[in-house]
């Protein structure tokens, strides 16, 4: 009986000790949904282009990237998750797509200011707006993470880039910003965009509920062997 204590006691401790294996990352691909409007209305007729700048490496609260293998040439570093200087990063990723003619992926928003991206693979993401100096709508490039934290087949993020009159409008004054539910990543604004809000943190339940056990089971198994050695002498 005490050496199967002693087993459960291990396993137990063992368990608390490498969390990771019960918190992997999810790989499973998801939707993004670019609306594009302006002052309530949507706009069509907009070409939207996306990139995967860099793979997702770890989730918050640490979030980590590393460039992917064709944008490593940028020399962008993400050490600094700021506002500003993920917006400039956005810029600079862009202008190195435009110099190195690399292959985008596009989308054109429909009449209701949609530009659909389906499957796409987990990562940081640059998204662009393509002829913009023919449009009488433009948004400047930015960057967003696309990551499937629910796991289901069906998960779609929806991002709403602030957009602008082409060359600014004297005296128009900019429409009210749309609310944003379940987006990841930085918009053009110099706004850092983060989930709905929240009134708790319901990743990785399952994971606290086997640390849980595996610690009442470690408590349980230590209070058992120490009581059996005061008993044995």
């Amino acid at each position: 009986m005490k050496r199967f204590i002693k087993i459960l006691l291990i396993v137990s401790l063992m368990i608390m000790l490498v969390p990771g294996t019960a918190s992997a990352m999810n790989t499973e691909s998801s939707d993004l949904n670019i609306i594009v409007g302006y002052n309530g209305n949507p706009v069509s007729g907009i070409n939207v282009a996306v990139n995967r700048v860099a793979e997702l490496k770890a989730v918050s609260p640490d979030t980590q990237f590393e460039l992917t293998s064709e944008f490593a040439g940028s020399k962008v570093d993400f050490g600094d998750l700021s506002a500003a200087k993920i917006l400039e990063s956005a810029t600079a990723l862009d202008e190195y797509v435009i110099a190195n003619d690399i292959q985008r992926t596009l989308a054109v928003t429909n009449s209701a200011g949609y530009a659909v991206f389906p499957n796409l693979t987990p990562g940081l993401y640059l998204v662009a707006q393509l002829d913009s100096e023919n449009s009488d709508y433009v948004f400047a490039p930015y960057l967003i993470i696309v990551y499937n934290e629910s796991g289901s087949n069906d998960f779609s993020i929806t991002s709403y880039p602030k957009t602008e009159p082409a060359g600014g409008v004297l005296g128009e004054e900019a429409g009210p910003e749309p609310e944003i539910p379940n987006i990841h990543g930085y918009g053009p604004d110099g706004q850092v965009l983060g989930e709905e809000a929240k009134t708790g943190d319901d990743n990785n339940i399952m994971l606290w509920v086997v640390l849980m056990i595996a610690g009442a089971f470690g408590i349980i198994a230590l209070f058992y062997i120490l009581n059996a050695k005061r008993r044995s002498r």
